[in-house]
């Protein structure tokens, strides 16, 4: 299953292709309309977060397959020193089904585990090399903790809010990047921004809630000048 320089359409694609699947038998699998895959399929429009686990499933695929784009070539060029963060295609956005990225501008970092040790506070281990991930902020909801179009670099392990922090997740078809505290069995949700108003998620609320993730550190692209 070669990926390299490939859109999330085209991997989702070419799988069908190669399993003789068609649209609606993925919107059957997975409970969504036709026209949904149909986007999906033109590049038009992503799935929501928490679809790509089950999707890749029904595919018989890795999440991370449908999920990072690839580049065979800059995989090569690593060496044992040298960590390759890959964007998550999936921007921390509003939306039903969250818009394509095509256009974003950092595809991937790459960076020595001295840096990473340094700046993420994190010592990186041989096997995590599909832990952390790279997303894109959108809006200004975190200002100025983060701005819009700021890196947020994501520990795709932590899966629960199992302690104050920063987090990706998404909220009956909504993803965001939040500030989430821990309130016994509440979860109170934190716009940084004045402007915004905070959020809680309790009882029935929380069997919408799937995290995706913790996010360590925000950079904005001056950061690796």
């Amino acid at each position: 299953m070669t990926t390299t320089n490939t859109t999330f359409a085209d991997r989702l694609n070419k799988r069908l292709d190669e399993k003789s699947l068609s649209q609606i038998d993925v919107a059957r699998s997975l409970g969504v309309s036709q026209q949904a895959v149909s986007r999906w399929c033109k590049g038009t429009a992503q799935p929501r977060l928490e679809v790509i686990p089950n999707l890749a499933k029904f595919l018989g695929v890795p999440a991370s397959f449908l999920a990072f784009r690839e580049d065979e070539a800059a995989a090569q060029t690593e060496t044992d020193d040298l960590i390759r963060l890959r964007r998550f295609e999936f921007s921390a956005c509003c939306g039903t089904d969250l818009t394509a990225q095509e256009s974003c501008g950092v595809e991937t970092i790459t960076v020595t585990k001295t840096w990473f040790a340094q700046n993420i506070s994190h010592a990186f281990r041989d096997g995590d090399q599909s832990r952390y991930s790279i997303i894109d902020a959108r809006g200004d909801s975190m200002s100025p903790t983060w701005e819009n179009g700021d890196i947020l670099i994501v520990d795709n392990l932590q899966r629960s809010v199992d302690r104050d922090g920063f987090y990706v997740f998404t909220f009956d078809g909504t993803s965001y990047a939040k500030r989430v505290q821990r309130i016994g069995r509440t979860l109170l949700v934190i716009s940084d921004n004045d402007k915004y108003e905070s959020f809680r998620l309790e009882k029935d609320d929380l069997n919408l809630v799937t995290v995706h993730g913790r996010i360590i550190r925000s950079m904005n692209i001056k950061d690796l000048a």
